[in-house]
């Protein structure tokens, strides 16, 4: 059973054009994680190479896993899909990833988690973004 919510977020600091950053989440109990999000202290229009992409990435109890749970990009080349969020991000506005109504229309409702796994979170910047704050997150349900 799960019922106890919970929100986990890193943030990075004057992130400037083509860096990036890498953060990791660590998850004791097993979770399903209901939503993405990403909020950037600069506005970044869609575009197909000055962009913004956050990454979360399932590595895990052993830390050598590769499934992406969630993209949320600006990338105007990208379409959405059941993991990736297509659009332009507002200055401190979030862009939400909610699994329950995925961009492409699918609702699978959850993204199950095992006890002891790790997510990474990499945010990187495209050539040409402005330099700015980026927090990023998750949140949903602890198994009981």
């Amino acid at each position: 059973m799960y019922d106890r919510g919970f929100e986990k977020q890193i943030q990075t600091s004057a992130l400037a054009a083509s860096a990036s950053y890498v953060g990791f989440l660590y998850f004791p109990r097993a979770v399903r994680i209901a939503g993405y999000w990403a909020v950037p202290s600069v506005a970044q229009v869609a575009h197909a190479t000055a962009t913004l992409d956050v990454t979360f990435t399932n590595r895990g109890t052993d830390g050598l896993g590769t499934t992406v749970l969630a993209v949320i990009t600006n990338d105007s080349d990208l379409a959405n899909s059941a993991t990736r969020k297509n659009s332009a991000f507002v200055a401190k506005d979030a862009v939400v990833l909610d699994t329950g109504a995925r961009p492409d229309g699918s609702t699978t409702m959850y993204d199950a988690i095992a006890a002891g796994s790790v997510v990474e979170v990499t945010i990187a910047k495209g050539a040409g973004t402005a330099t700015g704050d980026v927090v990023a997150g998750l949140n949903g349900f602890y198994s009981s």
